[in-house]
């Protein structure tokens, strides 16, 4: 059976954090148990996926990872009074693979598993390339999502990561009711 506590929404979560000690972001797409996970991955925060070019990853039930590069040239980051800072990519990190294999199938093992536990489809986003102390294994889930897109066309650009919609950002706790 599935575990309705994912799926029941009865008890809201509030989460309070100032940032994630991460150098990536990512998000993963499970679209059932014998498809590819896909997770769309860059460098800096999740929101610079909607807007800027990304890897994008494609891991088989069996664990096979393919993966399509793309020169990343730019990223959304965090300035240092805290603000979002679009930039340039630092050319060297332009062609970097945004993940590493075992960081890929980490993502999918995790994401295959809560879509199984949900009993549907999942996006699920990640923070990667943390402190160890914060991601053991490379690798944070942190947000869940049931509006999954549907599949790309084979041999078309994949879809770009539309992010996550529809959730409040209070940027002070004073705001809260």
């Amino acid at each position: 059976g599935s575990d309705k506590r994912l799926s029941t929404g009865e008890a809201p979560v509030l989460i309070l954090h100032r940032f994630i000690p991460a150098s990536g972001s990512a998000f993963a797409y499970a679209r059932g148990p014998a498809k590819d996970v896909q997770i769309d991955a860059t460098f800096g925060l999740p929101d610079g996926l909607g807007i800027y070019p990304h890897d994008t990853f494609n891991v088989a039930p069996d664990g096979t990872v393919r993966v399509t590069k793309r020169y990343k040239s730019h990223l959304l980051d965090i300035s240092d009074d805290g603000q979002w800072d679009p930039r340039r990519a630092d050319p060297e990190l332009g062609w970097r693979r945004s993940l590493s294999d075992a960081q890929a199938e980490e993502i999918a093992r995790i994401t295959r598993r809560l879509a199984e536990l949900a009993g549907q489809p999942l996006v699920v986003m990640f923070f990667t390339g943390g402190a160890a102390e914060v991601m053991p294994l490379g690798v944070l889930p942190w947000i869940i999502d049931t509006e999954v897109p549907p599949e790309p066309t084979p041999g078309l650009y994949p879809e770009v990561s539309r992010g996550l919609h529809g959730i409040p950002i209070v940027r002070d706790v004073s705001e809260l009711e």
